[in-house]
């Protein structure tokens, strides 16, 4: 049981990691990675510490996890998709240019239609989830990804917070040079 688990956290690691060694331009001694490479490496950090988290929350024997984790990145995968549509959408409302009144029907009727095909997208993975774990570890789940979400906006608020007042800090040191 432990070592599926070390096994499990040794691969998030790893993966991280290897997001680390990816080459990216050099400007001077520092190297300097674009935008996209930056939040993708981001993103696989945090999917890194999210199997961690679900691993250590559930507590799968090696059988559960070898059932349970293609089902689950299947079910990520499905809803990464409906998120990129939205995304999609949020553009348009967005824009500059104003939309017309047919253009903001059709914008809402997909909407609902996504959020219609989200529920049932989740109640597809729930059957799925209970065909592989107990009926107490797929509740787990859920409340594992609530925590895990809500541990990492707690996270990001705080480096947001440490940022802006470094940032202040410099702006400060900045002004005092100049004087």
């Amino acid at each position: 049981m432990k070592t599926m688990k070390a096994t499990i956290m040794a691969l998030a690691l790893l993966t991280g990691a290897t997001a680390f060694a990816q080459p990216g331009m050099k400007r001077g001694a520092v190297e300097v990675k674009s935008t996209e490479e930056r939040r993708e490496m981001m993103r696989e950090r945090l999917e890194s510490r999210k199997i961690g988290y679900i691993t250590d929350a559930l507590d799968l024997t090696p059988e559960e996890a070898q059932a349970f984790w293609p089902v689950y990145n299947q079910h990520q995968a499905e809803k990464e998709k409906l998120r990129e549509e939205q995304m999609e959408n949020a553009k348009m409302m967005n824009s500059e240019e104003p939309m017309s009144a047919e253009d903001l029907d059709t914008f809402m009727r997909a909407k609902f239609s996504r959020e219609r095909r989200q529920t049932d997208l989740d109640e597809k993975y729930y059957a799925a989830y209970k065909n592989v774990l107990t009926p107490e570890k797929t509740a787990q789940l859920y409340k594992a990804e609530r925590e895990f979400k809500r541990e990492m906006m707690r996270t990001m608020r705080r480096e947001s917070a440490r940022e802006g007042s470094q940032n202040k800090e410099r702006s400060r040191m900045r002004e005092r040079g100049t004087r």
